[in-house]
């Protein structure tokens, strides 16, 4: 980012990518910190979808 510090359309694009892998990263580790919380909501969604359905 400080060798595009003049060109603005460069560094917009530089911050852009950062905040996608930001994003990811953020994402990733919270569906990792609450992934036991949410088998056992999916299991339970799972189940009451299977019993609609019979």
């Amino acid at each position: 980012m400080i060798r595009a510090w003049g060109n603005v359309i460069h560094m917009v694009e530089y911050i852009a990518s950062a905040n996608f892998s930001l994003m990811a990263l953020s994402k990733l580790i919270a569906t990792w910190y609450h992934s036991e919380r949410m088998q056992r909501q999916l299991t339970i969604v799972t189940a009451q979808c299977y019993l609609c359905i019979c």
